[in-house]
């Protein structure tokens, strides 16, 4: 089991950071609230500092209509800062979680398809928390209109009030109790189906994702994780850089150009030819590194 604690992150520091580590945790989730400069300036310095204790950190940022232009560049400055970035799609369900505004803020499917295709190349990098199903298929459920299968127990939500009620998820609850009902029991199936077959369908990340797994998908971003566990968190960060500056070579690909696309799109190749680069590319006096390249392999 991983344990992950979803913070706004005000009251983080070495100290506190210290000993979530020393108590187990896995992961850090930062949940940034305010677009304002300087709120987003401290939840990524949060976030660095979770990294540099060895803890993966998170930002997650709801994503509404009217962030459409925002929510890929957040991404990126997370990157820049060697953190993974998450987004889910608002839910306006009108449960407990989530509320029903007098004017919907769910993004259109075009809207939608223009932020997740922003991110697919960051998540190929390992620098996006959502798997390549929600980024790819949530599109398939305009107006949030996914149900999930009440067959699965992949996704289980469980109460910190009162006695722990076990609910379908953070919107839909049941009677029972933790202790009280075995999810392997009937009981539980039949008050479950029952519920998701009455529910109002959402496109919750976390539960379509759960029901919905890419491990293949997600390899890269374990990578990242992974470096951060071992206290890698500087490598990381140079890797993110190289991420998001690869994503800005690629509008220079056109004809012959693009037998670099593969190249100047996978960030450890960017690694290896930046530290080289400087002094090959003074020798050639290129002014780019697609101009490096051209004159290194092609004598052009």
């Amino acid at each position: 089991m991983l344990v992950n604690v979803t913070t706004n992150g005000t009251f983080v520091d070495e100290t506190i950071l210290r000993q979530l580590k020393e108590a187990g945790l896995d992961s850090l989730t930062f949940s940034l609230h305010s677009l304002a400069e300087p709120a987003i300036k401290k939840i990524i310095s949060g976030a660095r500092m979770a990294a540099e204790a060895k803890i993966p950190s998170i930002v997650s940022l709801v994503f509404t209509a009217d962030r459409t232009d925002i929510v890929p560049e957040i991404a990126e400055r997370c990157a820049e800062n060697g953190i993974i970035f998450a987004t889910t799609i608002v839910q306006e369900y009108g449960g407990g979680f989530s509320t029903v505004p007098a004017e919907s803020k769910i993004p259109t499917q075009e809207q939608q398809r223009k932020v997740f295709d922003a991110l697919l190349p960051l998540k190929e990098k390992g620098f996006v928390m959502n798997n390549m199903n929600y980024l790819n298929h949530a599109t398939d459920f305009p107006g949030n209109s996914w149900k999930c299968d009440p067959n699965k127990d992949s996704f289980v939500q469980i109460s910190a009030e009162g006695e722990g009620e076990i609910g379908v998820c953070s919107e839909v609850h049941t009677k029972f109790k933790v202790g009280e009902i075995d999810l392997k029991e009937k009981e539980w199936r039949d008050v479950k189906r029952d519920l998701v077959h009455n529910c109002n369908n959402c496109l919750y990340s976390c539960t379509y994702e759960s029901q919905n797994p890419n491990l293949r998908g997600d390899s890269t971003t374990l990578g990242v994780i992974a470096q951060i566990k071992s206290g890698n968190a500087e490598g990381v960060e140079r890797y993110g850089q190289l991420a998001v500056r690869a994503l800005d070579l690629v509008p220079d690909f056109e004809g012959t150009d693009r037998i670099f696309k593969p190249l100047l799109t996978n960030p450890i190749f960017l690694f290896l030819v930046q530290s080289k680069g400087n002094q090959i590319q003074k020798k050639y006096e290129s002014k780019s590194l697609l101009e490096f390249l051209r004159r290194s392999y092609l004598g052009m």
